[in-house]
């Protein structure tokens, strides 16, 4: 069931919308705001205070966001401050030796693309795009298990996917 809900996550995270199109105002200076307060002190204590974050309001709390290097990373907390989920998204390079491994073996001629690693409650889920010309699939890896999510033929005549 952990795995369907983090591919719910990932298309549920692209539909949230800012309120003003903007950031949220500094919420290092959220002064009484708990619920702030408490999504930034999480934030500081897994993240570091020195990651220039933008913080944006959405529906149901607040994101979190910003770059290291190659690797995206989003932060969702509820309305109380109460953090939800993480989302990482890079390429191949930065994708761990063992998860690498695993999809290779099944798919060697594959090209690895885009990685989103979800981190919820304490479980790591992969989804890896992977590339081997006529085809495309979403390739879902959790706890040394891989399964395919998504499978799509390429029809670059017509220019559809």
């Amino acid at each position: 069931m952990l795995l369907a809900v983090s591919v719910s996550i990932t298309a549920i995270h692209t539909g949230y919308s800012q309120s003003d199109g903007g950031a949220l105002l500094p919420i290092r200076n959220a002064g009484g705001n708990a619920a702030a307060i408490k999504a930034t002190s999480h934030f500081w204590d897994n993240y570091g205070e020195s990651r220039q974050e933008n913080w944006y309001p959405l529906t149901d709390g607040f994101l979190a966001e910003f770059t290291e290097g190659n690797v995206l990373t989003k932060v969702v907390y509820r309305k109380n401050g109460n953090w939800v989920y993480t989302i990482r998204q890079y390429t191949e390079k930065e994708l761990p030796g063992d998860v690498r491994a695993l999809v290779k073996q099944a798919y060697y001629d594959d090209t690895i693309g885009i990685v989103k690693e979800v981190i919820q409650a304490g479980n790591t889920t992969y989804l890896i795009h992977i590339d081997n010309g006529p085809r495309w699939k979403t390739i879902r890896v959790r706890d040394d298990e891989m399964e395919v999510v998504q499978d799509f033929r390429k029809c670059p005549a017509q220019g559809i996917y």
